[in-house]
């Protein structure tokens, strides 16, 4: 794991990083598992959470929308298209701009926006019982890294590319 302390007082260091990456791995094999629900169709991550964009602001365009979704335009109109196919959305033009594209849930794309709401319920829940039960000042401290996790995180693919660059300016097949 590159320059990580690996003595025995390190010991939990090694394992907050490989639990956050045991957990990080999770999610997105959760994620890149598609949803029946029962409609004919199989729903992805990025076309539930898409749904749930459009139940929470229907009165948003498919750029508004992307936006929030830090997407491209173009990779929400060719999600739309697919969940307009499916029978999830409708598009409808905005009263007086006839431009502006907004999108309305069908009866079963409702349906798929209640399971993914519940869902998060559920699983909200359980997270927000753990978080309850730990004292006030190692939920700041939890927070506190989990900004600063996100703030890596948002720079993890130049710091990648640095890296590559660096990796690749100084590597020899000789060395050990």
């Amino acid at each position: 794991m590159g320059d990580v302390p690996t003595g025995d007082s390190d010991l939990d260091f090694v394992q907050i990083l490989e639990t956050l990456i045991t957990v990080v791995q999770k999610t997105a094999f959760i994620d890149n598992q598609p949803v029946d629900l029962g409609d004919g169709s199989l729903l992805s991550a990025a076309e539930i959470h898409l749904i749930d964009m459009a139940g929470k602001h229907p009165h948003d365009t498919i750029s508004a929308l992307a936006g929030r979704m830090g997407v491209t335009k173009s990779a929400v109109s060719q999600m739309v298209q697919k969940l307009v196919v499916k029978g999830y959305l409708n598009r409808c033009r905005e009263e007086g701009n006839r431009k502006n594209i907004c999108l309305h849930l069908t009866p079963i794309g409702k349906k798929a926006f209640a399971w993914h709401k519940s869902l998060h319920s559920c699983v909200d829940e359980q997270i927000c019982s753990y978080i309850a039960s730990i004292p006030f000042k190692e939920r700041q401290n939890l927070l506190e890294l989990l900004i600063r996790l996100n703030a890596t995180i948002d720079h993890s693919m130049q710091i990648r590319d640095d890296h590559i660059k660096n990796f690749l300016s100084t590597y020899s097949p000789d060395s050990p």
